[in-house]
């Protein structure tokens, strides 16, 4: 490979599970009044989680492509629709409902893990680079 060229591009398949676990999770009909409920909040958690794996998932991929910025800025977007889309749909779904605070606890994961993946994501990268070499 020249130093002109570019790698080929890789698909964002990280980006893509975690968009699918985040819909399958968040759309799966639920039991009246069931959902996690280990402690007041837990809910919040889940999504709060969800979205920060997807931030993370999306900050590697957009390492693999060389496109830190324009992939976080893609991500961020998509991140949001997707956390206004489910939320959205959720009122359609049985056992489901639409909540504001489902969707700021979707924004906050999402702003943490795309934040964490910026910060470790490159910290990453050169160990992974070592462990192929081996």
């Amino acid at each position: 490979m020249g130093a002109e060229e570019k790698p080929a591009a890789r698909p964002p398949l990280r980006s893509f599970a975690s968009a699918t676990l985040i819909l399958a999770l968040t759309l799966m009909p639920l039991p009246e009044g069931d959902g996690p409920g280990l402690f007041p909040g837990a809910d919040k958690l889940v999504h709060f989680t969800l979205f920060a794996l997807y931030g993370l998932a999306a900050q590697a991929d957009a390492a693999a492509r060389g496109r830190f910025r324009v992939g976080a800025t893609a991500a961020a977007a998509f991140g949001l629709f997707l956390a206004a889309g489910t939320e959205l749909a959720q009122a359609a779904v049985p056992g489901r409902g639409a909540d504001l605070a489902d969707f700021a606890a979707d924004a906050a994961g999402l702003a943490f893990g795309l934040l964490a993946g910026r910060i470790l994501v490159p910290r990453l990268r050169p160990i992974a680079s070592k462990n192929k070499a081996r």
